[in-house]
């Protein structure tokens, strides 16, 4: 079993591949690697899964942008991705039947209808699921999704390491020198005592560092890349408020067409957004002004009191990219809605692919489109290995106790190892469990999370590996971070 510790920092001297950047592009393209024999080390600056692709949160489907575009061929590639998706990783993808709060000030009533129906045409049979759907008076039943990156980044992480990926989080390329054969790195983590400077080679570099990405490029790499990743900043507001309120998840549309998505975490707690900078201000105050004005002028007077009771208990900011075309353009029109993946190899040196990842429900094909791309410079590339899997087959255990229940939703098959390294069995109770933080957190699975889904901080567990962040009470939080700092 490995040893309970803040992390380590032991790297090889070469790898096939080293990837930079921790968000579920970067471990695709690692868990990738990994599948096609090649070796591979994985970088990244702060915790996995804290950029933007694992604090998203909210409804995903076919794309209402592209459907108005009449780009049927996204809307249906979307859902086909979003399906593969639930029925391989059903822990972190779930279908639903959202309402959605047309604003007909920007589409008609009949435009709405008529979209709907093609939008559902186009997701085939996993529509079904709102064809008897009780329809709301006030909204419409739509298909969509509810995801969670973070654990789906972190299943993948945990995967690709099961393969022989080397993965540290907290670490950063400090130099990049570019040879005809190899990419010379040098890297230095923060992890546990270790923080001295290690030589890294790699025959071949990923660039998946999202919004950061030119800025690698240009201070690290010295590369100009023909694409630009343009920061965006966006919030999600997590909020508390009475059990009366509208029927969840719904989506409603902002006057400025930006689609708004609201879920419930628990049955008093939400998380509404995303929303930009420039909707919401500096301040709560202003944020929670602005959110009651967009809420009361959509849903209407029927929750109206509902609105007026609200409070925010958190805004969770988030930098994201939006990608310009190689022209450079930086109008929001011109701005892309697709990835791009972008070769630089310049007199024969060796390899750089800089990946501009848009769209993370298609983060399997991205990855594999990427080592095609790959393949004139490895021989592994061009064959893709799919490795045979140890999916137990056997029905699930079905466990009394509704916290056992939660990790086995959680951590999949990853249940078994927290049991049995908390030498717990399906009859154990919460005095079995060790230290109390705080909500249904114990101590039991504060060591899993340390010993196989590299958690550090006490915001990488309530914020990325759980939904606990804004509620969690403030003592837990000092005694959850006074547990981690002892541990060397």
């Amino acid at each position: 079993m490995p040893a309970l510790h803040k992390g380590r920092f032991t790297p090889n001297n070469a790898y096939d591949v080293a990837v930079v950047g921790g968000g579920i592009h970067g471990l695709s393209m690692a868990l990738e690697a990994c599948k096609r024999g090649l070796s591979v080390i994985l970088i990244q600056g702060n915790d996995l899964a804290s950029g933007a692709s694992g604090i998203q949160r909210g409804l995903f489907g076919g794309g209402f942008q592209s459907l108005s575009q009449l780009n049927l061929t996204a809307v249906k590639a979307n859902f086909s991705a979003l399906k593969k998706w639930h029925e391989n990783h059903a822990n972190s993808a779930a279908p639903v039947c959202a309402n959605l709060i047309a604003n007909h000030s920007l589409r008609s009533a009949k435009l709405v209808k008529t979209g709907l129906a093609i939008y559902h045409r186009l997701a085939g049979s996993s529509a079904d699921l709102c064809r008897n759907y009780s329809r709301e008076a006030f909204a419409t039943p739509y298909l969509a999704y509810t995801l969670r990156p973070a654990r789906r980044i972190l299943d993948i992480a945990t995967e690709a390491r099961a393969l022989g990926a080397d993965i540290f989080p907290y670490t950063r390329v400090n130099t990049a020198i570019r040879q005809k054969n190899c990419w010379q790195l040098t890297v230095n983590s923060s992890l546990g005592s270790n923080t001295n400077s290690v030589n890294v080679n790699a025959k071949m570099l990923i660039n998946c560092c999202g919004w950061l990405a030119n800025t690698f490029l240009i201070d690290v790499l010295g590369v100009v890349s023909r694409a630009k990743a343009h920061a965006r900043k966006a919030g999600l507001i997590y909020v508390s408020g009475p059990l009366d309120a509208p029927p969840l998840p719904l989506t409603l549309q902002a006057n400025n067409k930006q689609f708004i998505s609201m879920l419930a975490v628990t049955p008093q707690h939400y998380v509404i957004g995303p929303f930009s900078y420039e909707d919401l201000g500096d301040s709560k105050q202003s944020a929670l002004a602005a959110l009651q004005t967009l809420l009361s002028d959509q849903l209407g007077e029927q929750f109206s009191q509902w609105v007026k009771t609200i409070h925010i208990d958190e805004i969770k900011w988030i930098n994201y990219a939006q990608v310009s075309d190689p022209s450079g353009g930086v109008h929001r029109g011109d701005f892309l809605q697709d990835s791009i993946l972008d070769l630089n190899n310049p007199k024969g040196g060796a390899p750089l692919l800089n990946v501009f990842g848009i769209d993370i429900a298609k983060h399997t094909n991205l990855a594999q489109q990427g080592f095609n791309i790959l393949a004139p410079f490895s021989r592994e590339c061009s064959s893709h290995v799919v490795p045979l899997t140890n999916k137990n087959t056997t029905p699930p255990t079905a466990f009394n106790n509704p916290i056992i229940s939660r990790w086995q939703t959680t951590y999949a098959q990853g249940v078994n190892r927290l049991l049995k390294d908390a030498n717990l069995t399906c009859n154990s109770t919460v005095e079995d469990f060790g230290v109390h933080f705080g909500e249904d957190l114990y101590q039991c699975e504060v060591d899993y999370l340390i010993r196989y889904e590299w958690a550090i901080t006490a915001e990488d567990i309530l914020w990325r590996r759980g939904d606990w962040g804004p509620w969690f009470p403030e003592s837990g939080k000092q005694m959850l971070a006074d547990y981690l700092a002892q541990l060397t």
